[in-house]
């Protein structure tokens, strides 16, 4: 692992080693012995960050992205406006100047009508492997976690009305109408 994740998980670990020697001590005086655990990072999404197109959209969203490596669990709260025809919105792996592929979906159409604000808890059993085409990878869990640490994942919202040609506006972008990398 690299970046605050690494150097939070390592303290974590040492953290929970030294709390369970003081459980017994803690629970007498009542302190629960908890600290960050949790790494915090945000997107805000839009239709100029599309790649390799950028799209005129009137659409927009921001997420929040809580990684907890203790856990091995990604928490995601995305909030957006101005959408229709959603299909589908994942979390990629890649850079700001590259389409890469899929590591974790966040709505699918089974899932039912897309919300405004959708709500997504991730785990190892959710992931995906995936190299981007600049080489950025995506192996397994721990690696997803450092590659969101590190600014190299996006989340993309995709629509389809289902009317050819596609790409025609807002409500038909089947690659994808708004993207945001995932920042501290």
């Amino acid at each position: 692992m690299t970046g605050q994740l690494c150097r939070k998980k390592k303290a974590w670990c040492l953290a929970g080693s030294v709390a369970a020697l003081l459980a017994p001590a803690l629970a007498l005086t009542g302190c629960d012995g908890g600290g960050d655990n949790v790494v915090s990072l945000r997107s805000t999404l839009d239709g100029q960050q599309e790649r390799p197109t950028p799209r005129t959209t009137p659409a927009s969203g921001s997420a929040t992205v809580r990684l907890n490596a203790t856990n091995n669990t990604i928490e995601v709260v995305m909030n957006t406006q101005g959408l229709t025809n959603v299909v589908a919105a994942h979390i990629h792996v890649g850079t700001t100047a590259e389409a890469g592929p899929i590591i974790f979906d966040l709505f699918l159409p089974a899932d039912g009508p897309f919300p405004t604000t959708l709500r997504k808890t991730l785990t190892p059993a959710n992931f995906r492997p995936g190299t981007s085409p600049s080489g950025v990878t995506a192996n397994n869990f721990d690696d997803a976690l450092d590659r969101i640490d590190e600014g190299n994942t996006y989340i993309n919202v995709h629509t389809n009305n289902n009317t050819d040609p596609p790409n025609s506006g807002p409500g038909d972008f089947p690659g994808g109408e708004i993207r945001g990398q995932i920042v501290p």
